[in-house]
């Protein structure tokens, strides 16, 4: 299953949807994760952290789009 994570758009909203070690024990169940670039800068997370735990970052938001699941902080309706 591929899960996709978009950046927050709410300039107000400072959390991701995953940690790095949430993204370790997503893939370690057999899982593809896919993040949009700075995703975790309001967090602290960086690109690095969250690649070296095994997401693949990306700078183009639509390849997420393609994803089964996409986790959010905020309701897309709410942005």
């Amino acid at each position: 299953m591929e899960i996709g994570i978009l950046k927050e758009k709410d300039l107000h909203e400072k959390r991701i949807a995953v940690s790095a070690d949430t993204v370790k024990k997503i893939i370690s169940l057999g899982h593809k994760i896919t993040i949009e670039a700075g995703a975790g800068e309001s967090s602290y997370i960086s690109d690095e952290d969250l690649a070296s735990s095994g997401a693949t970052i990306t700078n183009n938001p639509s390849d997420i789009n393609k994803s089964d699941i996409i986790l959010k902080v905020t309701p897309p309706n709410k942005e």
